[in-house]
């Protein structure tokens, strides 16, 4: 029961998710500098994310005791949903911090690519991929203490927002029981709190 009723949330939140991506994706229509491709990538890496949490979900109900394609649905889940954080981490080095040289993205990218070739071991990239993820939101912090006023508490939210969504993804992937409610609640009000930093904190004041 714990279980069905997680899925609805999850699935409440890939609806959230589509319409965040609208949203994202409507602002940029007001953006004629080549900031619209940050909020690009933050809209792809939601739809990637979507995709990637359906395939899982289907695989889960309709193809568990088809091994073969169980195992492939599983590896093109993770590689989509890797290629997203790859591009998250691209348009926030490149629009938010750009003194790392792109070395996480690099790292990123080449786990991503590394999941599909050596399938067998792929834990081994979604980790490296997680923990060079874990970057996101320190940036976003870190960045936002060098600046003041609502440019520092948008930034801060934002950190706050990835860090509760990574939670909720971390507690989704790997714990059972009544953690499994928990889970994509948390996923859910990080999205929310990222969402509202980026298209309505300070607007009125910009």
């Amino acid at each position: 029961m714990l279980k069905e009723i997680s899925d609805i949330i999850l699935i409440s939140l890939f609806v959230i998710l589509v319409i965040c991506s609208c949203q994202i994706l409507l602002r940029t229509r007001q953006i004629s500098t080549d900031l619209r491709y940050y909020y690009y990538g933050i809209a792809f890496y939601f739809i990637m994310f979507v995709v990637s949490q359906s395939l899982f979900l289907i695989n889960e109900y309709l193809f568990v005791e088809e091994e073969s394609t169980y195992e492939l649905i599983y590896i093109l889940g993770n590689f989509l949903g890797n290629v997203g954080i790859a591009i998250l981490m691209f348009v926030v080095e490149r629009k938010v911090y750009n003194k790392l040289r792109y070395i996480p993205t690099i790292i990123i990218a080449v786990a991503t690519v590394l999941m599909l070739i050596l399938y067998q071991i792929m834990i081994v990239f979604i980790i490296i991929d997680l923990v060079a993820a874990t970057l996101i939101p320190i940036i976003y912090i870190r960045v936002a203490f060098q600046t003041t006023g609502d440019t520092r508490v948008k930034g801060i939210l934002h950190g706050i927002g990835l860090i509760v969504f990574m939670i909720g993804i971390l507690l989704n992937t790997y714990f059972i029981g009544p953690i499994y409610i928990v889970a994509p609640l948390l996923e859910l009000s990080g999205v929310l709190i990222f969402q509202y930093a980026l298209l309505f904190y300070g607007q009125g004041t910009e």
